[in-house]
C-alpha cells in the first residue's frame, strides 16, 4: 500500500478515535456499558495506540512529494508561535476548566485566567503548533500528519462545546456568555477582560521551560536540529 495512503488511513482512525466516540453520543452509550472508569480506560488504550502507530508511520516515511518548499520565513513561523502555544498548553492544563474531564465542578466558578482568553487553551494550544507546522513543512506526509492534529482540536472545540451544552443544560449558558471559543473573541466583544496577570507564576514558569526543552531537543525527537547540527 502507498505511503501516504497508509498514512491517510492512520490519520483518519485517529479522527475517529477522538471525533467519532469522545465527543459524541457515542461516548454516553459507551460509559452505560462500560462504566465512567471502564469507558475512560479502554479510550485512552485505544487512542493511545492509534496515536502512536499514526506517529510511528511518519516518522518512517521519506517525504518524496512537496507542495511548496521549505525557507526561512517559513520555518520561523513555528517558533514565532510555539510561546503561544506553550502558555496556552500549560496553563489551560493548570486550570480548573470546565470543560476538562472530571472539572465540571467549576462551572459555576469565577472566569479566570487564560479562560479569559478562550474556554479551550489546551485544544487552540494543539492547533497553533498544528497549523504553523503544516506551513513550515510542505511534503505530502507533514500535510497529512500536522493536518490531522488540526482538525482534531479545531474541530474537536466545537463538539466539546456541544457535549458540555447536553450535559450541563442551562448551567452551560452563562459560563459561554463569559467565554469564547475562538481566543480573544469573548475580550473584543466586550464580554470579558484581558487580564494577563491571573495566568499565574507557574504556568509561566512552565511555558518557559516547555518552550527551551522543545527548542533544545527538537533535533532529537523530529530529526531536524533548531540549532546547527
Amino acid at each position: 500500500m502507498d505511503e501516504n495512503l497508509l498514512l491517510t488511513f492512520a490519520a483518519l482512525l485517529f479522527i475517529v478515535t477522538h471525533l467519532g466516540i469522545s465527543s459524541s453520543p457515542l461516548r454516553g452509550i459507551l460509559v452505560n456499558i462500560a462504566g465512567e472508569n471502564g469507558y475512560l480506560g479502554i479510550y485512552s488504550i485505544i487512542s493511545l495506540a492509534a496515536l502512536v502507530w499514526f506517529i510511528q508511520l511518519h516518522d518512517n516515511i521519506v517525504p518524496t512529494v512537496f507542495l511548496w518548499q521549505e525557507g526561512a520565513a517559513t520555518n520561523a513561523i513555528p517558533f514565532v508561535f510555539m510561546p503561544f502555544v506553550v502558555i496556552f498548553v500549560a496553563s489551560g492544563l493548570l486550570a480548573k476548566n470546565p470543560t476538562a474531564v472530571k472539572m465540571e465542578a467549576a462551572l459555576g466558578q469565577e472566569v479566570t485566567g487564560i479562560l479569559r482568553v478562550t474556554r479551550h487553551p489546551v485544544q487552540w494550544g494543539i492547533f497553533i503548533w498544528a497549523t504553523t507546522h503544516m506551513i513550515a513543512n510542505g511534503d505530502v506526509p507533514s500535510l497529512i500528519f500536522f493536518g490531522c492534529f488540526a482538525i482534531v482540536s479545531g474541530a474537536g472545540t466545537v463538539l466539546l462545546d456541544r457535549k458540555c451544552a447536553r450535559r450541563e443544560g442551562e448551567k452551560w449558558a452563562p459560563f459561554v456568555a463569559k467565554t469564547s471559543n475562538v481566543p480573544f473573541m469573548a475580550i473584543i466583544a466586550g464580554r470579558n477582560r484581558f487580564a494577563p496577570g491571573e495566568i499565574g507564576w507557574l504556568s509561566v514558569v512552565v511555558s518557559v521551560v516547555l518552550f527551551v526543552l522543545l527548542a533544545m531537543f527538537h533535533g532529537f525527537y523530529t530529526g531536524v536540529a533548531l540549532f546547527g547540527s
